[in-house]
């Protein structure tokens, strides 16, 4: 099978040329001359200042001070997504900024949320139904002893701009210097995580005199969010994740109950070789998605209502898959999960989209990083209905920058061939797809409401190919052998 992405201006001046032809998600059904277009631009990872087309990578930022340092994503209720990062450094003031990404992809000049600081790290953002878009930031305002910035430190935006705290809401526990985590509970309860010089830490609400809560030994540290906020009677509810040489543990926990008995549980079969540096476990809604078996494998684990956790393989394969992110479409009461990772033999990222119910995964989408880096470091999702906005951090030298790009799910095609009669069956995962266009040889078909198409061919073996807006096209051949 072969995946198709967008091939930028070449792919439009071929599809001017022939009028006649429809586009779906980068591939033109109808013409072989087109399909070798597609084909020799996918590899490219193009960049381009012209923002807004799935396949092609955008600048969001640069000028950041590590590989590692953590930025952090929230999409608000108008489908745009938030992207806030920090740099400077090296003897310059240092600053948070936002860059914004429209749900069809373009993304605006970022815009400085504070500036001046001594030191800006690490940062998280979240957002839910009725609260504003939330920012923790760990750094602190000046070098000067007793700063009460020194911290966790509070940015919220409720459409009338960005309010900036001016103390920490919390100092202690080497939350200066943390890779946090945030979310609202069900119930809009604000929490805060992170590790503390080994341990998982919980912070709850905005007063820094309140306790944090220890539960565990680890690093990664995330927590689960919930986007749709509910009317409900308290205690609100929550959930810890981190990485441990064990492997992957989530702790439940009730918000009004805090270090309350409520059992860790070491998810099955995710001992892995290491943690990656600096970087939040990737966790989405209630679902948990990791490297494991020597980072061969990447197994996600969905959150059952016995309260166990059911574990898929996604990828597996002796190459070494890295930086693995997760994100759920949230604008559906259960939602697609998107999981990407980099995979270290090819150099190429690769995503895939899962069913509504989570039981079956998409085709592979690959695509090749942006063409002017020398290399990816880590991974942000942010899902929409259609399609996935990917966040990469990459390198050019000793730059670190910013780059976005979308992808669409990739479709499954399959044919099988008996006395003559060709059905061609194409899906997503697992769901028959109706209205995709599909070519075998010469022949222009289009699927039925259960995803198939036939078609009476002589003796041969055939090309077929699958296309449909908003999918990432695929092919597979058939060998046809006629009735006598």
């Amino acid at each position: 099978m072969t995946n198709f992405s967008f091939a930028g201006d070449r792919l439009r001046r071929a599809l001017r040329s022939r009028p006649r032809w429809r586009l779906g998600a980068a591939v033109l059904v109808g013409s072989a001359a087109l399909l070798s277009v597609v084909l020799s631009t996918v590899a490219s990872g193009a960049t381009s200042s012209r923002t807004g087309a799935p396949g092609l990578w955008s600048l969001v930022g640069s000028g950041i001070r590590s590989v590692s340092g953590q930025i952090g994503t929230a999409r608000t209720a108008d489908g745009v997504l938030h992207v806030i990062w920090s740099r400077g450094g090296a003897g310059a003031p240092e600053e948070l900024l936002e860059t914004t990404i429209s749900p069809a992809g373009k993304v605006a000049s970022p815009t400085v949320i504070v500036s001046g600081w001594s030191r800006i790290d690490d940062v998280a953002a979240t957002f839910a139904t009725g609260k504003p878009l939330t920012v923790v930031f760990d750094g602190t305002q000046t070098d000067t002893t007793g700063d009460p910035t020194n911290g966790l430190n509070l940015a919220t935006n409720d459409g009338g701009g960005w309010s900036v705290g001016g103390a920490a809401i919390y100092q202690a526990n080497f939350a200066s210097s943390s890779v946090p985590s945030i979310a609202y509970g069900p119930l809009g309860s604000f929490e805060q995580a992170w590790s503390a010089n080994g341990d998982v830490v919980v912070h709850i609400g905005v007063d820094p005199a309140h306790p944090a809560i220890t539960y565990g030994k680890g690093s990664n540290v995330s927590l689960i969010q919930s986007t749709h906020l509910v009317a409900a009677s308290p205690p609100d509810k929550g959930a810890v994740t981190w990485c441990a040489p064990q492997g992957i543990y989530s702790h439940p926990f009730n918000v009004d109950l805090a270090g309350s008995s409520l059992p860790e549980r070491l998810l099955p079969e995710s001992g892995t070789t290491r943690c990656p540096a600096a970087s939040r476990t990737a966790v989405t809604g209630d679902d948990i998605a990791a490297s494991v078996a020597s980072e061969r494998t990447v197994k996600v684990w969905k959150f059952q209502t016995d309260a166990t956790y059911v574990s898929t393989d996604v990828a597996t394969g002796p190459g070494i898959k890295q930086q693995i992110a997760l994100a759920k479409d949230a604008s559906h009461p259960f939602g697609h999960d998107w999981v990407g990772w980099r995979d270290a033999d090819s150099g190429r990222l690769q995503l895939r989209r899962s069913s509504l119910d989570g039981t079956h995964w998409g085709a592979v989408v690959s695509t090749a990083i942006p063409a002017s880096q020398d290399a990816v470091y880590n991974l942000d999702l942010s899902a929409q209905t259609d399609r996935v906005d990917v966040i990469a951090r990459t390198t050019q030298g000793s730059a670190v920058s910013l780059f976005h790009t979308q992808t669409f799910p990739g479709l499954t095609v399959e044919a099988t061939s008996k006395a003559g009669q060709v059905t061609v069956h194409v899906s997503d995962a697992g769901d028959p797809v109706p209205g995709s266009n599909v070519r075998v040889g010469t022949h222009l078909l289009n699927t039925a409401a259960d995803g198939t198409a036939s078609t009476k061919l002589p003796s041969g073996s055939y090309k077929v190919t699958a296309a449909k807006l908003h999918y990432v096209g695929a092919t597979t051949r058939v060998h046809v052998k006629a009735a006598p």
